[in-house]
Order: C-alpha cells, then sequence, then structure tokens
C-alpha cells in the first residue's frame, strides 16, 4: 500500500469516526438553521418529541459519505501540501540568503511563514474541492433526513426514501442542492482551518517561537484541532447557514446563493445569519479536534509521516 493510499485511508477513518461520535450536535446545528418555525427546537424537544432515534436520523448517509469523502479531503489535502512544500523549498532558501546583517533570522520566519501558509491554503482548497463532489449529496439527504420528521408531521421516512425521492421530484442535480453555497463556505472555512490548525501546531508545540506554550504528543492535535475548528466556522456561519437553507428547499423558489443570502438578512437580519453559531462552533471545534487527531493517530499507525519538507518547516522555525 502506497503512501497516498494510507493517507486517503487515514482520512475516511478520521472522518468516519467523528461523525458517529458528534452526530447529535450537528442535528441540533440543523434544527436552529432551518428557519424560524424551528428556532425553538433542541436536541432534548426532537428527542421527547420524536424519540431519541430521531438525534441519529441520517447517520447512514452521514457516516457512508463521510467516509470516502474524508479520504479525497485529507488524501488531497496532504498530497498536495507535500509537492508544494518540496517545490518552493529551494526557492525559500535561495531567497533567504539575500538578507543580511541582524535582519536574515526576521526575513527567513517571514518567508517560512508565508510559504506555510500558501502550501497550506492552496492543500486545503484542493482537498475541498475534491471531497465536495461526495461531501454535497451526503450532507442534503443527511439533512433532509435530519428535517424530515419536524416538516411531515413526525412521519419518519429512510435513507432510501429520502433519496428516490430527491432523484424522482428533482432529479441527481438535487443531490446538489447548495453545491455553490457548501463551496463557499468549505473553501474559505478549510482553508483558515487547515492554515490555523498547522501554525498552531507548531507554537502549541513550542517549535515557532522561544518561549511559546509547549504540549506533546496527541494534546497538540486535540487542541490546535479545536482552536483553528472553532475560529473557522465562527467565520463562515452566514454561508452555513445559506447551504443548509439550500439543501432543505427552506429558500424562495429561483433564488441563486446571493438571494437567499439576502432574503434571510431582509427578514431575519444578523441573528438569522448566525442561527445555530454556538452549536456549528461547538461541534467544529469537536469535529476538529477529533478528526484531526484522529487523522494523526491513523497516519501513525499506518505509518505515515509528516513530509520532510514540512518537518523541515518545523525546524526552521526553532531558529
Amino acid at each position: 500500500m502506497n503512501s497516498g493510499t494510507r493517507l486517503a485511508l487515514a482520512g475516511a477513518l478520521a472522518g468516519g469516526f467523528s461523525n458517529m461520535v458528534l452526530y447529535p450536535i450537528d442535528v441540533a446545528k440543523t434544527l436552529r438553521q432551518a428557519g424560524p418555525a424551528s428556532r425553538g427546537a433542541s436536541l432534548s424537544s426532537q428527542a421527547r418529541i420524536y424519540g431519541l432515534g430521531s438525534l441519529w436520523a441520517g447517520l447512514t448517509p452521514a457516516v457512508l459519505g463521510s467516509m470516502p469523502s474524508s479520504a479525497l479531503y485529507f488524501g488531497v489535502y496532504e498530497y498536495v501540501k507535500r509537492r508544494l512544500v518540496a517545490g518552493i523549498r529551494p526557492r525559500t532558501e535561495a531567497s533567504s540568503s539575500i538578507s543580511s546583517d541582524g535582519s536574515k533570522e526576521l526575513y527567513h520566519r517571514r518567508v517560512q511563514v508565508l510559504r506555510r501558509w500558501t502550501a497550506h491554503a492552496l492543500a486545503a482548497a484542493a482537498g475541498n474541492t475534491a471531497s465536495s463532489l461526495i461531501f454535497v449529496p451526503k450532507e442534503v439527504l443527511k439533512q433532509q433526513l435530519q428535517m424530515y420528521r419536524n416538516a411531515h408531521g413526525g412521519a419518519s421516512l429512510g435513507f432510501p426514501g429520502v433519496f428516490a425521492s430527491i432523484l424522482r421530484e428533482k432529479g441527481v442535480r438535487g443531490l446538489y442542492s447548495g453545491y455553490r453555497a457548501t463551496l463557499l463556505r468549505n473553501i474559505p472555512s478549510a482553508v483558515l482551518r487547515f492554515a490555523l490548525y498547522e501554525e498552531f501546531k507548531l507554537y502549541l508545540g513550542g517549535q515557532a517561537l522561544s518561549g511559546a506554550i509547549s504540549l506533546s504528543g496527541p494534546r497538540v492535535a486535540v487542541v490546535a484541532g479545536a482552536l483553528a475548528g472553532a475560529l473557522s466556522s465562527a467565520a463562515t456561519t452566514p454561508l452555513d447557514v445559506i447551504k443548509t437553507r439550500m439543501a432543505i428547499n427552506a429558500c424562495p423558489p429561483g433564488r441563486d446563493v446571493l438571494g437567499c443570502l439576502l432574503d434571510v438578512a431582509q427578514k431575519e437580519g444578523v441573528p438569522g445569519l448566525y442561527a445555530g453559531v454556538r452549536f456549528r462552533v461547538m461541534y467544529s471545534a469537536l469535529f476538529t479536534a477529533v478528526g484531526f487527531s484522529s487523522f494523526e493517530a491513523s497516519k501513525a499507525l499506518l505509518g505515515v509521516g509528516e513530509a520532510g519538507g514540512e518537518e523541515d518547516a518545523k525546524g526552521s522555525g526553532r531558529h
């Protein structure tokens, strides 16, 4: 098994595990974002009215979709990151040599930070674009299953029924409802999440700055993932609200992403654009912490270490 396959497998394991552990929080977020009619919904009321099983409505497509989606997400990210880091290292080293006197160290650090951010941002965008081909249909199915009982007086319809209903009413395009909104949300969110995660790993590990907090082992990935997930999700919540509305057909007919965004802003104001932000930040912080630490653990289990270029980047921060 080559390293690319092992990275993809590590991503699949991390994605499947994270989704199963944290799924009820995602249900709560969807209920909050679905619209004013469901604003008072909570996990406790959902369980009381529709049964405990409703907290896991849509789990099957979520897990089945998250594993190949996460395999593409993490696999493409790691592959592109390693290629970019390896490809631009010689230019970075050459550039750093033109500095002189006391400014050389500062210049070197700035170039290293810019190099890392650029590589991680481009790799995250590539990984997210690839995974969205699977992620979007999975999200549409999952969120329609999460909302079905609420929209149909408590009636239950399983994964095959919702899948068939979407295909019958809208065809394959129905599975990609909110695709643009998803990309508009996911790409900046992924860029922020991965870039912040990689930087937090260095700082929390005491490798990027003299006197930085020094954690060890799995704790670095857990804390760095939680911080990166919380910050990136808070920044992109309005786009997540629009993605949810489009996925469950709660936007006015014929409205595109911008039209739906304006509709929510006009009718519900800023609170509507940030509906479910607490659940989203909580879920994303936990999901990123669990997902990234699981990914790091899976990489170690499968014998896939960090790229040489990345290790060099980390080492350069110790000067």
